[in-house]
């Protein structure tokens, strides 16, 4: 189903069933907040702009359903104090080709409690305030395997490129980070810290945390790294 129009993107959106396939016409629109439908390991719920980088959405989104994949859509904030994108409780969710920029919250893309996340060719830049907390990609806990960052451009984010931690001592596990391109970010480019058998391969990270002498790479704390 093609939709226009915030009202019409919201009514599709929460009666989407498994299989659909929800292509999103030119335009500004207002996000629905939060949405939950979920498809099946053969019949993925797909959500598209129309025409690729096309489609602006002005307000956060929550992600919680699973068996869904996002593509080749924009987020542009400010939206005070809030994150723009936030993937929770979720799994074999893909998102990719999308843009998330302006956000004034902790990360431009935040996850929790996820596993077979995939996180791929998307650019976030220019988000957050706050030079020790605010990231491009934070991704915090896991809850199994099979999670891929991968051929993402994080660039002037507040504080780090990604940061793959959880203050609250829950590890993020089982990652794949690999062909990122990280530049200029306020912070250490990539963090890896209390996580166990995250893979770093072939990412480029350079003149991150300038200011501050922060190294481009940290990968702490954990195990079979």
């Amino acid at each position: 189903v093609q939709v226009s129009g915030s009202s019409q993107l919201a009514s599709a959106l929460n009666a989407a069933q498994p299989g659909d396939q929800i292509r999103i016409a030119a335009g500004t629109y207002s996000s629905p907040g939060s949405w939950d439908e979920s498809g099946t390991a053969s019949h993925r719920i797909v959500v598209c702009a129309a025409t690729p980088g096309s489609v602006l959405l002005t307000n956060m989104w929550v992600i919680g359903g699973s068996y869904v994949t996002v593509l080749g859509l924009t987020w542009q904030g400010p939206v005070g104090d809030e994150n723009l994108v936030r993937i929770v409780g979720s799994q074999y969710v893909t998102f990719s080709g999308n843009e998330i920029r302006g956000g004034g919250g902790n990360a431009g893309l935040i996850t929790q409690d996820v596993h077979h996340l995939t996180i791929t060719y998307n650019y976030i830049h220019h988000n957050g305030r706050d030079v020790q907390t605010d990231h491009g990609i934070y991704f915090q806990r896991t809850t199994g395997v099979g999670s891929v960052i991968a051929n993402n451009l994080l660039v002037e984010n507040a504080a780090r490129g990604i940061s793959i931690h959880d203050n609250s001592g829950t590890n993020a596990t089982d990652i794949l980070v690999a062909h990122n391109t990280i530049v200029g970010n306020g912070s250490t480019g990539l963090l890896v810290n209390d996580g166990d058998r995250v893979i770093v391969a072939n990412n480029l990270a350079a003149f991150n945390g300038e200011d501050r002498g922060q190294r481009q790479i940290r990968v702490l704390h954990g195990n079979s790294n």
